[in-house]
């Protein structure tokens, strides 16, 4: 699907006094391709006293296995922090193109031109849209289990989305109508 997520966790505190008590889980998605973090590399600085090579600073990147042209990639990033008596916080991204109604381009213009990327993190599903390369939305659309991943969108919601972003409406309509059309002449209702 295209995330992948990074977890970061303290090497010290703040100062001699204190130990490290928050983590960071760092989340992303390509999805103009396979997305991943990758190592890249240690760096090193003088510190006040200018000691050589006595900050150190490691630091990762994310890249996508496809080669980013004219066509542009959309990536979404989610930090949630946590701290470090619990177990790490679960966040879920993946592509929500089709069920917001984004059509695929046959001139691989896609990704910029309509994307949506759906983010599941704790107990809420949002929606972040992305039209004409510009970010258009961001909404909160329904509720999630976030160790699961799985999904509860509110249709209304989702529907009012798609009205006032100029899509068509692709949820189903209501189907409690009327069974019989009325006629001209109703027949009277006794009384007693």
């Amino acid at each position: 699907d295209g995330a992948s997520t990074v977890d970061l966790k303290p090497a010290c505190g703040i100062g001699s006094y204190r130990a490290g008590d928050g983590n960071g889980l760092i989340t992303g998605i390509s999805v103009g391709g396979q997305g991943s973090f990758v190592y890249d590399g240690l760096v090193t600085s003088f510190d006040r006293w200018l000691t050589p090579h006595a900050l150190k600073q490691r630091r990762f990147r994310f890249v996508s296995d496809n080669t980013v042209g004219p066509e542009g990639d959309i990536r979404a990033f989610v930090l949630a922090s946590y701290p470090t008596t619990q177990n790490a916080t679960n966040v879920h991204l993946t592509n929500c193109a089709l069920s917001l109604g984004c059509v695929s381009t046959t001139d691989g213009d896609q990704p910029i031109v309509c994307s949506c990327v759906q983010a599941c993190l704790s107990e809420k599903v949002s929606w972040i849209i992305v039209l004409d390369g510009a970010l258009s939305l961001i909404r909160i659309v329904g509720t999630c289990d976030g160790s699961s991943g799985s999904i509860n969108l509110d249709m209304d919601i989702v529907s009012g989305i798609q009205l006032e972003l100029g899509f068509p409406n692709t949820t189903p309509a209501p189907t409690g109508g009327p069974t019989k059309e009325p006629t001209k002449n109703p027949t009277p209702i006794p009384t007693t």
